[in-house]
């Protein structure tokens, strides 16, 4: 559970927004909530209910995937099922969601949402999905790798050589740090500005010199390597 928590306090470092894992049966804290906004944690505490029901309807509004939508607070919020990475699992099976927060205020809009969004808020909105997508990612890789080692789960590690990961020149360690960030090689590319086939080369390498099998090893070898 710890390894989670440090997973997690890392991506609201990165990325400045606010992060927390519960169980979907009751709504239960998983981890500490990481970056709380301030607005946020106000609102919770004088409405529980209406944070509840919005979350627990969350789960009624989309099977699968990550819900983005404004809180009925005015902030604008991503709501995700974790689990999916496990083969053959579905939605509803999932034991956890993750939610996270953007660090601006925005007020409740209408119905021509759409039409008044401009500039910076458009700009804002595409940036803070793209976070919450990666962050969900990452987290589905996390679990999936704790699920495939047969009941050892979040306690479970992968053995940290440091002669092999003294190894690693610098740009394969920044490859390392952005795959286990649940990057794509196309994502990993547009960070670095570098080809996709470059990136695709130093991912071999790196599992190469780790003696890793997968992408998904990997992921798990930089969360614990590079923390």
């Amino acid at each position: 559970m710890a390894k989670l928590q440090r997973l997690q306090d890392m991506y609201f470092q990165y990325f400045s927004v606010s992060i927390r894992i519960l169980n979907r049966a009751n709504l239960s804290p998983l981890t500490v909530e990481s970056n709380g906004n301030p607005r946020c944690l106000a609102t919770r505490d004088a409405c529980p209910d209406v944070c509840e029901r919005y979350i627990c309807k969350s789960f009624d509004t989309r099977s699968d995937g990550v819900l983005f939508s404004m809180c009925p607070f005015g902030l604008r919020s991503a709501i995700a099922p974790l689990g999916l990475a496990e083969e053959g699992r579905s939605s509803g099976e999932t034991e956890y969601c993750l939610i996270v927060v953007d660090g601006s205020v925005h007020q409740p809009i209408g119905g021509s949402m759409s039409t008044t969004i401009e500039g910076n808020e458009l700009r804002d909105k595409i940036e803070f999905e793209e976070k919450a997508r990666l962050i969900s990612s990452a987290f589905d890789l996390f679990l999936a790798c704790c699920s495939e080692r047969e009941g050892t789960g979040l306690k479970d590690s992968i053995h940290i050589d440091s002669d092999e990961l003294g190894m690693l020149t610098k740009r394969e360690q920044e490859i390392l740090r952005l795959v286990c960030m649940g990057m794509s090689n196309r994502q990993v590319a547009d960070e670095l500005l570098i080809s996709e086939h470059t990136v695709k080369l130093h991912v071999s390498k790196v599992l190469r010199k780790l003696n890793l099998s997968n992408r998904t090893q990997m992921a798990v070898y930089g969360m614990q390597a590079l923390r």
